[in-house]
């Protein structure tokens, strides 16, 4: 879909847009108000999203072409979290919460930026089945010799019949169950499956989603 070339020319205006958002909200241009803070914001969360998408994209592609070779590295888990702040201050504007759970201890043997951007569009997910008011929970631990990375949300069931569904490319499924954008899910899963892992998905015990992610501990 996208070579090196091409990737590196869209990604650089993005990255452009984020360094200037990023000196305006830091007042190096004169003080803003909350109205100007609120605009600058979103446009800084807009260029990120886009720049996820374009890079999960490009790694669809290679999968599906079976051009794609894992890179195999230890990631620590400040690595795999450290592009979650936008996710976290656009959850704040919108009233809700993310908590986080994650063992300190715990390594994962892997793609770093492939588990780094599927663990942002699992949470955005969460985030977006998450009612105003609510928690979005992450958890990252280990279980039975592996890694998993878990989100959940408070949010409603989803449909029992769609459950071995939601990671179609398909997107009518996934715009049913009204779970996120079908190109993270679709993505999430050959990310999981492309490192040896699986990404698996049930509904809580009283309501809301549970997607684990599941890669082989360092």
């Amino acid at each position: 879909m996208f070579d090196d070339l091409t990737l590196h020319e869209l990604k650089n205006p993005l990255s452009g847009i984020n360094t200037a958002v990023d000196m305006l909200l830091a007042g190096m241009l004169g003080e803003l108000g909350e109205e100007q803070k609120k605009y600058l914001e979103n446009i800084d969360c807009g260029a990120r999203r886009l720049t996820a998408l374009l890079l999960e994209l490009t790694y669809i592609d290679q999968i599906e072409q079976r051009q794609y070779q894992p890179a195999k590295a230890t990631c620590p888990l400040n690595e795999l979290t450290r592009d979650l702040a936008w996710l976290k201050q656009l959850a704040e504007r919108e009233n809700k919460a993310v908590a986080e759970v994650i063992d300190a201890k715990l390594t994962l043997r892997g793609d770093c930026e492939l588990t780094r951007l599927a663990v942002a569009a699992l949470l955005q997910s969460a985030l977006k089945r998450t009612p105003r008011g609510g928690t979005a929970s992450l958890n990252i631990r280990p279980e039975a010799g592996r890694a998993v990375i878990e989100t959940s949300d408070p949010g409603d069931s989803i449909p029992p019949e769609l459950l071995s569904r939601v990671f179609e490319r398909d997107s009518r499924h996934q715009v049913k169950a009204r779970i996120g954008s079908p190109i993270d899910l679709y993505f999430c899963k050959l990310a999981a499956e492309a490192q040896g892992g699986e990404l698996a998905i049930t509904n809580g015990p009283e309501q809301g989603a549970r997607f684990s992610f599941y890669l082989p501990a360092a």
